[in-house]
């Protein structure tokens, strides 16, 4: 999916904060609601964002986190299950 400057200004918002109301990223890219609101269902239904949760580090007893991006050549989901595997690896997100 190809996604145009306000495509891209819409995750970056949702980025930044994951809560934003639509009525704000609105205003703030120039649309009306229903428009972001559809842009960014758009970009949900295709896989081009995804929302997900973060559990802060102490309620799992950790205390530092780390993320790491990994970048592979060919399908991803066998790496991240390999890792996820890993007897002491951490939480992962796929």
């Amino acid at each position: 999916m190809d996604l145009d400057r306000t495509d891209l200004e819409i995750v970056r918002h949702l980025q930044a904060d994951g809560r934003m109301t639509f009525e704000t990223i609105a205003q703030r890219v120039g649309l009306s609601r229903p428009a972001t609101r559809t842009r960014a269902q758009r970009l949900l239904t295709s896989g081009a964002l995804r929302i997900v949760a973060i559990v802060h580090p102490t309620v799992k007893g950790l205390t530092a986190i780390a993320h790491a991006s990994i970048r592979v050549d060919g399908p991803a989901r066998p790496v991240a299950h390999s890792i996820a595997e890993l007897a002491e690896g951490p939480p992962s997100s796929r």
